[in-house]
């Protein structure tokens, strides 16, 4: 009877994961032997996979993400996630296990309650990304699943940088295991594992929003957020790299030009303004938002500015050698010129 009753539930089953996954899908002929139970194993592996692709592909679209957090629906898709991670996968997992240890009628219930739990959170998931505006998420290639993960690492990073001096150590910790996990994604992408690289990637954005769930109430009903101190150091830092253009007599106006900026004085202002919005903030992601904002702002200022300084100190290298040497670069350069100008003649 129970039996039965498992082969109707797959029936039904088998109209809607067709509806919900068509790509991923292909049911054979149930015969008499257990070809049947392997195939829904199988089904369920291919939805789980799709939904893995989709999750992937949200959170490494910046675009979608930020959709989905300014209409609140952050928390509901981090929930999806988490009930397709720890019912969903634990369900296929077993049923897995289960058909490998010839229990037929264990995998089939299995893998069924694992395909009702990947129905309810793939048609979750679509209607969040409906309420969000987000009409188009394509798939994740590798090079973008590994700029994903880069942003992540300089996230946590920031977020270290920016987190009140009342934070407990545990949450330090929370975040040193979510950059591990995310070093170990990055090592296997580089070992064209690209499964286990977006398995790995999905889990520390999970624990990512438990840590920002934990830092919430902090960050929003305190000001001991150290982003003045973070922002500051920053700023220092490219006033600096100006000084000392201007006391080596290094021009950084084409630099500066290059970056879209009329001059160092505007470019400074803009910092400042930016900045001051960072400062404003009290939301966690618009914190570390604003805060890579400033960072990334002046990284790039940092780095045709550190161009042209190289230039100027090769330049200097170069005269310094022509003169310090003595006659035997001279004598060099002199041969080289005389013969060049005889040549013409």
């Amino acid at each position: 009877m129970k039996m039965k009753h498992s082969k109707t539930r797959l029936l039904s089953l088998i109209l809607t994961v067709l509806i919900l996954f068509p790509a991923a899908i292909t049911i054979v002929n149930a015969q008499i032997n257990h070809t049947i139970e392997k195939n829904l194993v199988d089904v369920a592996e291919q939805a789980s996979e799709r939904i893995q692709s989709l999750i992937t592909s949200v959170y490494t679209d910046t675009n979608a993400t930020e959709k989905i957090e300014n209409c609140s629906l952050s928390n509901q898709f981090s929930d999806n996630v988490t009930r397709y991670q720890s019912d969903g996968l634990t369900k296929l997992n077993s049923a897995q296990q289960a058909l490998s240890n010839s229990q037929f009628e264990s995998a089939t219930d299995l893998a069924l309650e694992a395909l009702d739990i990947f129905r309810e959170v793939y048609g979750n998931l679509q209607l969040i990304l409906i309420e969000a505006g987000v009409n188009n998420v394509s798939s994740v290639n590798m090079q973008e699943l590994s700029d994903a993960i880069a942003r992540e690492i300089n996230r946590i990073s920031t977020l270290k940088e920016n987190l009140p001096s009342s934070t407990k150590t545990e949450v330090f910790s929370l975040l040193d295991d979510v950059n591990q996990i995310l070093l170990e994604a990055k090592d296997l992408l580089l070992e064209d594992k690209y499964a286990e690289a977006k398995s790995l990637f999905v889990e520390a954005k999970q624990n990512i929003s438990q840590i920002y769930h934990l830092l919430k109430d902090q960050a929003e009903e305190s000001n001991s957020w150290r982003v003045e101190e973070y922002c500051q150091k920053l700023q220092t830092q490219i006033q600096e790299k100006f000084r000392y253009g201007t006391e080596n007599g290094i021009d950084f106006n084409s630099a500066i030009q290059s970056m879209g900026y009329q001059s160092e004085n505007q470019f400074m202002q803009m910092l400042q303004n930016r900045i001051q919005t960072a400062q404003s903030q009290s939301n966690i992601n618009s914190i570390l938002h604003e805060c890579e904002s400033v960072k990334e702002m002046v990284q790039g200022m940092e780095q045709v500015l550190n161009e042209e300084i190289s230039h100027h100190q090769h330049g200097q290298d170069g005269t310094n050698g022509d003169h310090g040497s003595g006659g035997h670069n001279l004598g060099d350069s002199g041969e080289g010129g005389n013969t060049g100008k005889g040549g013409n003649g």
